[in-house]
């Protein structure tokens, strides 16, 4: 009925499961040259973190239909955000493999930008419990910014101080060198979240 295309094998994992310094759309040529070769749809999982790069694979004819995993993973609601327009609010899938290396490992698959997957059951709604009660968070790395968004959406004030001139903390830091744009687009994104509930 369709065929879907990746690429690799153990040996070169690294072009299945690829990590932060390959690009978005990398191997877009694969899917492309089976889909001039056959009449059924081609299904492709080309490293896609964001619906922009999602839409240009189908507008510019490489496949019919576009295989998301690990961004689902980082943000279950992706493909609805995209929908609704709301790009900036998916957290990105920053490659870092920490899902791949649980369950390589046999554990419980996690996440490294979200920290529900898995746990779903136990965190399956929060608490509106803030009562406007003001709470200080200290340092504004992923740590507290995911926190001030945690308790900003339990509803209560939150009020988050950071050192340097920046959000992101050692993330931000590891942004800057070549290749490692997506970690700059995780921080991006929490800080957006955070500013958006009020912080």
């Amino acid at each position: 009925d369709a065929i879907n295309v990746s690429s690799g094998t153990y040996e070169s994992a690294v072009t299945i499961i690829e990590p932060v310094s390959y690009p978005e759309g990398w191997k877009r040529h694969l899917a492309h040259k089976i889909k001039e070769n056959v009449k059924i749809p081609v299904i492709a999982c080309n490293n896609i973190k964001t619906p922009e790069m999602a839409e240009k694979l189908l507008e510019e004819g490489d496949c019919d239909f576009i295989a998301l995993g690990r961004a689902q993973l980082a943000d279950p609601e992706f493909a609805k955000k995209a929908m609704e327009g709301r790009e900036k609010e998916i957290r990105p899938c920053i490659s870092c493999l920490h899902c791949i290396e649980q369950v390589m490992n046999l554990k419980a698959i996690e996440c490294a930008v979200n920290p529900r997957l898995g746990y779903e059951g136990e965190y399956d709604h929060y608490e509106k419990d803030g009562n406007s009660r003001v709470v200080a968070i200290i340092g504004g790395g992923p740590a507290g910014m995911e926190a001030a968004r945690v308790l900003a959406i339990r509803g209560f004030k939150v009020v988050l101080f950071e050192k340097r001139g920046n959000l992101g903390g050692s993330v931000y830091l590891g942004s800057i060198p070549p290749c490692k744009d997506k970690l700059k687009a995780l921080v991006d994104n929490m800080e957006y979240q955070i500013r958006k509930l009020g912080v």
